[in-house]
C-alpha cells in the first residue's frame, strides 16, 4: 500500500466541521508578533489544565498543544523557546504514586496537517521538568518558504472558518494566507473520477448519530489498517453526501469531497491505537430540507 494513499479513510455519510466554544480555549496565549515569516508568542502556564500522557515506561508527560496557521507548503522552525518563572510542582499535579517520564525537548512541532488546501501544525510545550514547572514559556518560531503573496482564497464556511479561528492562535494572520488550491482540486478531481482506485485502499465508515464522532486507531487497526508509521498529516476523510443512492443506476452517483478532521494523536505526529480521528456526522435518517418541504430521509437499504 502506498505511503500516501494508506491513511485515507472514506467516509460515505454526509459529514461537515462543527465547532462548540468547548473545544478550544486560547485565553492562556499572548501573541508577541505574528507576519508571514513567522510566529512569537507566550504562553502562561496553568498546571491544571496541562494535558497528561503516559510513557511505555509507565511514565507520565506534561503538555500543552497549541495550534498554529503556517503559509501552504512551509516548514516550521523553532527558532528559540525559553522558560521563565519555574515553581514546584503543586501535589494536585503531581501525585505521590505518580512518576515524571524524561523530560522531552520543551518545544516540539507536530508535521503539518493540511485541511481545504490550509496547512496548520502542533506546537507542544513540555514545562514540567525535574519537579519544576514553568510559569511561562515564550517560543519564536520561523515560517521558512511557503506561499504568502497570492490573493487570500477564505472559505465561503462559516462554520469552518469558526473552527479555525477558535482553534488557531494566528488565525487573523492566517486567513490572509491563499489556500492551496491546486493541490486540494487535484485530489477531489481524482476522487471524484475513480474515487474506489485499485492503487489504494479505502476504509469505509458508517454512523448512526447525528454530532462528533471518533474513530480510533485501535478501530481501524481491527478492520485492518497498519498503523506502522501513520502520520498524523496522511489521515484525510472524505464523504459523498450522506444519502441513499438511487435506485436507477443510469443516475449520475454524488462526488466525494474531503472534510475537516481533527487528529487527536497526543502532539507526537503519530497515529497510534491510542490515538482518535474526531470529524462531524449526519445520520441517514434525519430531516432534509426541500423548498416549500420538509421530509425525513430514510435509508432504503437498512
Amino acid at each position: 500500500m502506498k505511503n500516501n494513499l494508506y491513511n485515507i479513510l472514506l467516509f460515505c455519510l454526509i459529514a461537515s466541521f462543527a465547532y462548540s466554544p468547548a473545544n478550544a480555549s486560547n485565553s492562556d496565549i499572548t501573541i508577541l508578533s505574528s507576519g508571514d515569516n513567522g510566529l512569537r508568542f507566550r504562553l502562561a502556564v496553568n498546571q491544571g489544565q496541562l494535558q497528561i500522557q503516559t510513557t511505555s515506561d509507565s511514565g507520565v508527560v506534561f503538555f500543552k498543544s497549541v495550534s498554529v496557521g503556517i503559509p501552504g507548503g512551509s516548514q516550521v522552525v523553532v527558532l528559540s523557546a525559553n522558560g521563565f518563572g519555574a515553581t514546584a510542582i503543586t501535589k494536585q499535579l503531581m501525585p505521590k504514586s505518580t512518576t515524571v517520564a524524561q523530560a522531552p525537548p520543551l518545544v516540539r512541532v507536530s508535521p503539518p496537517i493540511t485541511v481545504r488546501g490550509r496547512q496548520c501544525v502542533n506546537v507542544v510545550i513540555s514545562p514540567v521538568f525535574n519537579g519544576m514547572v514553568f510559569g511561562e514559556v515564550e517560543v519564536d518560531l520561523g515560517f521558512v518558504g511557503g506561499t504568502t503573496a497570492a490573493s487570500p482564497t477564505v472559505s465561503a464556511d462559516r462554520y469552518f472558518n469558526r473552527v479555525l479561528k477558535a482553534a488557531l492562535i494566528n488565525y487573523e494572520q492566517f486567513q490572509t494566507w491563499p489556500a492551496m488550491v491546486e493541490r486540494s482540486r487535484s485530489k477531489a478531481a481524482s476522487v471524484a473520477a475513480h474515487p474506489f482506485s485499485t492503487v489504494s485502499t479505502w476504509y469505509k465508515i458508517g454512523v448512526n448519530v447525528t454530532g462528533l464522532t471518533s474513530v480510533t486507531g485501535a478501530q481501524l487497526r481491527t478492520a485492518g489498517l497498519n498503523l506502522t508509521n501513520v502520520t498524523s498529516g496522511n489521515i484525510h476523510v472524505f464523504n459523498g453526501g450522506g444519502l441513499p443512492l438511487p435506485l436507477d443506476n443510469s443516475l449520475s452517483r454524488p462526488e466525494f469531497t474531503e472534510i475537516a478532521v481533527m487528529v487527536d494523536d497526543g502532539g507526537d505526529g503519530r497515529f497510534d491505537a491510542d490515538d482518535q480521528v474526531v470529524f462531524y456526522s449526519e445520520a441517514e435518517d434525519r430531516r432534509l430540507f426541500i423548498p416549500a418541504s420538509i421530509r425525513c430521509g430514510q435509508c432504503k437499504y437498512c
